[in-house]
């Protein structure tokens, strides 16, 4: 069998996007056989492996090659090398270079695409003057707010209202020094969920949480003071955000980075961002 594409180099040692386009290939060439070969995860799994076998042999014999520039070239998932583990989703190629002995460079940034989650929205000013505390809904209500629609997403209805007094009883949101929601919600909102919940203290562990397809939510500085919103999907350097007062709307991950809380009490977990899923 003889796979190539146009403006190619080959080389003896095959990458994880060798592995990935010639997957998408093999399957392809079985569905026009009337064969289904996507199935479960643990059959992918399998077959992941299987593929790796085959393609070892082909990349070896120098029958396959791979695109210096596939802009455009759409797959199922991807091959993980690091963890040895196949990841849903799609992405494209819109950039990379070769490397000696035909090695394929992906970019580390600004590439791929995965899907938003869902989530009910909902606005802190729709019960401004709720007291939980020491503030009202509108004055300190913006991290209940946007825990409730994150964890809408996951499964767990609940209002941001009553969500409020949780946390408040958890000592994490408008306690004695009068400040709305620390970053230390989060991890109360997770185990809610039953998911987990880690700290973001990079750009690229940022884009790398958003690319995973968890939900990132970030104290960020907002007027005067500071605000939460949480954020959802990846798609060539920017995110769909969920914001309690401003609504739904897409924005670079690099203004959500650079415009973080550096207030004390927002990041008494040592960063103000937190990756949740």
């Amino acid at each position: 069998m003889f796979l190539s594409l146009p403006g190619t180099l080959t080389g003896g040692k095959c990458s994880a996007f060798q592995r990935q386009v010639f997957c998408r290939k093999f399957q392809k060439l079985r569905q026009r056989k009337g064969k289904d070969v996507y199935c479960s995860s643990f059959m992918r799994n399998i077959y992941v492996k299987f593929v790796t076998v085959i393609t070892s042999l082909v990349c070896a014999l120098g029958l396959f090659s791979v695109p210096v520039n596939a802009e455009g070239y759409w797959t199922d998932g991807w091959w993980d090398d690091a963890t040895q583990t196949w990841h849903d989703g799609y992405w494209t190629e819109t950039s990379g270079s070769a490397q000696s002995g035909g090695e394929w460079t992906a970019p580390t940034q600004n590439w791929g695409v995965t899907p938003a989650r869902g989530f009910t929205y909902y606005n802190q000013y729709s019960n401004p003057y709720v007291v939980i505390g020491s503030g009202n809904m509108r004055s300190n209500g913006c991290v209940p707010t946007a825990g409730a629609m994150l964890l809408s997403g996951y499964g767990y209805y609940t209002s941001p209202t009553d969500l409020g007094w949780y946390l408040y009883g958890t000592g994490n949101f408008d306690n004695y020094y009068g400040h709305g929601g620390s970053d230390l919600c989060w991890y109360d909102i997770a185990g809610l969920a039953g998911i987990g919940a880690w700290g973001i203290y990079d750009y690229d562990s940022m884009v790398s949480a958003l690319q995973s397809g968890a939900t990132v939510a970030c104290h960020i500085y907002y007027g005067g003071g500071t605000h939460a919103v949480i954020a959802t999907g990846y798609n060539n350097g920017s995110t769909t955000v969920y914001d309690p007062i401003g609504g739904i709307y897409s924005k670079s991950v690099s203004s959500l980075w650079n415009g973080q809380s550096y207030v004390w009490n927002d990041r008494l977990s040592g960063t103000s961002i937190i990756a949740l899923g």
